[in-house]
């Protein structure tokens, strides 16, 4: 949103100084910033978001399904967890 926040204030600057006779070449330009902010969205996918809650909490419940089903798994997932959070270090 920034980029294009940035090329709106160029745009409205330029027709201020030089006025019409380059409003086409502007225009341009404006859609060309568009279409590469379309481009990086598409390449990046869309924005992640944060988990929601209900996200944990599946999260929890499979993992409590797990233990049961494969406990050898459950004990490494438990482990990245810890890990990442930093669990481990705490302790």
């Amino acid at each position: 949103m920034a980029i294009l926040d940035l090329c709106l204030l160029v745009y409205c600057w330029l027709l201020h100084t030089i006025g019409d006779s380059v409003r086409s070449v502007v225009d341009r330009f404006q859609e060309l910033s568009e279409e590469v902010t379309a481009a990086v969205a598409s390449v990046k996918g869309p924005k992640e978001k944060d988990p929601t809650l209900a996200e944990v909490d599946r999260l929890i419940s499979g993992l409590q399904s797990l233990e049961s089903s494969d406990p050898a798994a459950y004990r490494m997932l438990v482990e990245r967890l810890r890990n990442a959070i930093g669990a481990n270090d705490k302790a």
